[in-house]
């Protein structure tokens, strides 16, 4: 057995200990003793026995979850704390790691029985705030302003939120940002400070190094993202089932939730209802203002 087989990498990401066969530059380095979560090379199973969901891609199972893509790798995911990973030779370690931080890291964390919302956390004094919205909202372009302007980030596309004592928590995911190139040329980015995520995409991964903060913090408000055909922004407060169903529709991946742990699910978005507030912000589709947006958040925030 090579050297390269034997070796192994720490980091911690979304709250939990990674060990991982191969190095994740993305992620921040760790020391711990036993892991929670371990990743490795292996030939994964082409299907679940009886699997309760099925799409054109994945399959799912109470503690399984099976992910198939094309040109790039199948995962393998159990139990919360195990990924397999079966690497297509057409395929780049940046394109496998794109969608095992993404994707097949939403099933892992659904396993677990964690709140994983579809949105940016943004660090606010001893605070955080999250940005969620559908892709194409304009969360990240957002989070960039908001980072320009002196604020750190906590997460980028999957927060993970979690209760401690009485409160909500949000936490830190690594220190990266994805932006469209169309977004990169709005804030005047250079695309040479980036790395092309995959090379069908115009999409530009950057790493982050003074603008990321590496611990949990409480959160304080949540601002949904809705686009409009019409110049002004509108703010609303949302209450009652409004309020439950943004955060139920903004769950990362919510169709990777196996049936069993659905009520729990539940459980974890009325808590979440019932101690934040959750503001809709319906703004301008285009072209995107940050700078308005941002001052619209800030007026809220304060």
């Amino acid at each position: 057995m090579s050297e390269a087989t034997t070796k192994s990498y720490k980091y911690r990401a979304f709250g939990v200990n990674i060990q991982s066969e191969f190095e994740i530059p993305e992620f921040l380095p760790a020391q711990f003793g036993a892991p929670d979560v371990t990743i490795q090379f292996g030939n994964i199973p082409s299907s679940l026995e009886n699997p309760e969901k099925k799409g054109l891609r994945y399959q799912l199972a109470q503690q399984e979850f099976l992910l198939w893509l094309d040109n790039v790798a199948g995962y393998y995911v159990q139990n919360g704390n195990s990924v397999q990973i079966q690497k297509k030779d057409t395929s780049t370690m940046q394109e496998v790691r794109l969608f095992l931080a993404g994707l097949v890291f939403a099933a892992l964390l659904h396993q677990r029985g964690v709140f994983a919302l579809h949105a940016n956390a943004i660090k606010n004094g001893n605070e955080a705030f999250l940005v969620c919205g559908n892709s194409g909202a304009g969360k990240s372009t957002l989070t960039r302003e908001f980072l320009n302007a002196g604020y750190r980030l906590l997460s980028d596309d999957i927060s993970v939120l979690e209760e401690h004592q009485g409160n909500i928590y949000v936490q830190p995911a690594f220190p990266f940002i994805k932006l469209w190139k169309d977004s990169m040329e709005h804030l005047e980015l250079n695309e040479v400070g980036g790395a092309k995520l995959r090379e069908q995409i115009d999409k530009y991964g950057f790493s982050l190094k003074n603008e990321f903060h590496d611990e949990m913090l409480p959160v304080k408000n949540i601002f949904a993202l809705v686009p409009h055909n019409k110049p002004e922004y509108k703010r609303e407060q949302l209450k009652g089932i409004e309020k439950f169903n943004t955060l139920k529709n903004h769950t990362y991946r919510f169709q990777f939730i196996s049936n069993t742990t659905r009520p729990f699910h539940f459980e974890l978005i009325n808590k979440i209802a019932t101690r934040i507030p959750v503001h809709r912000i319906t703004r301008p589709q285009a072209p995107i203002n940050t700078a308005d947006l941002k001052d619209v958040i800030e007026e809220l925030l304060e």
